[in-house]
């Protein structure tokens, strides 16, 4: 009897410690998202007011003073003017809107598709081809991931200048041939829990190594493959110091925005047209976020074989 009621006061004490271990769980829990609800809603703010912005005249934001409400009159001024004047002359060149929107679809585009296209590969042959540089491959991405690499800028541009690609497209395309970053990690998990039974049905059909990656793995992972995608070309597209550094006479519509923020040119010193530039900008990844907010919030799932 002693045993029995030592064993129903220990259930009971672990009862209670996992009880309270709960409570203080959920108390956390709560913290955090109220914290995650207000930067949310910092952000929303800020973009609603953006957007308000856009459609105020210059008269009723800078002279009337209506800087938070609603604009008395909607008005599509500021971008009609944006879409006119806004241009950037660099050494003699002058780079109109749809200039600086081309040079940003070929960066964000180009880049995004080659970054993640060598992640996904290296990550493949790490994960599944167990040579003994596999394992150097991947820790290479932990220790570059932890330890600050900083500085190299003049030398990658002393580098891409002696091989005549420093300022073109191509050589910001080189440097994306790298398979460092977390993506990295993402594809190799995919690809280490994927089973072998599928390469071994190929090879059964006589296929090889590289008929197996196109036809086999790469449609497995299409669907992570294109969100890992979107989220690089969201990231490209929003970048402004890489392509000031490394492009500078090919200028992006984030590079604009961010001349336009110091331009000294008094058209474009009201903040109803600064606004409404940074809105143009914005309109582009909110359509993509729009049409592909599924893929992109969701959980990557993969079907297989059932063991």
């Amino acid at each position: 009897m002693n045993n029995i009621f030592a064993k129903e006061s220990k259930l009971r004490s672990w009862l209670r410690r996992k009880i309270k271990a709960a409570e203080k769980m959920n108390v956390f829990s709560w913290i955090v998202f109220a914290f995650l609800a207000l930067l949310t809603l910092s952000f929303i703010i800020v973009y609603l007011w953006g957007f308000m912005t856009s459609f105020k005249s210059i008269l009723e934001f800078d002279t009337i003073g209506n800087i938070v409400g609603l604009p008395e009159q909607w008005t599509f001024e500021n971008f009609i003017f944006v879409f006119e004047n806004f241009r950037v002359k660099l050494n003699g060149t002058t780079f109109y809107l749809e200039d600086m929107i081309l040079n940003s679809l070929l960066y964000a585009v180009g880049c995004a598709f080659i970054q993640t296209a060598v992640q996904c590969i290296v990550a493949y042959l790490a994960a599944k081809f167990r040579f003994k540089f596999s394992s150097v491959i991947y820790w290479v991405v932990i220790i570059t991931m932890t330890i600050p690499v900083v500085g190299t800028d003049i030398s990658t541009i002393q580098m891409l200048q002696n091989i005549g690609l420093y300022d073109s497209m191509i050589g910001m395309f080189v440097l994306k041939f790298n398979f460092l970053g977390a993506y990295f990690l993402v594809f190799y998990a995919t690809f280490r829990s994927l089973p072998d039974d599928y390469a071994g049905a190929a090879y059964v059909d006589g296929a090889g190594e590289f008929g197996i990656l196109i036809h086999i793995i790469l449609p497995m992972v299409a669907n992570m493959f294109f969100t890992i995608f979107l989220l690089n070309l969201i990231m490209y597209w929003n970048d402004y110091r890489t392509p000031l550094l490394y492009i500078p006479n090919h200028p992006t519509l984030s590079n604009g925005i961010q001349w336009l923020s110091t331009s000294p040119t008094q058209e474009f010193s009201h903040t109803t047209v600064r606004i409404t530039s940074c809105i143009i900008m914005v309109i582009p990844i909110l359509i993509v976020f729009i049409i592909f907010k599924g893929r992109i919030m969701n959980k990557v799932s993969l079907g297989g074989i059932k063991e």
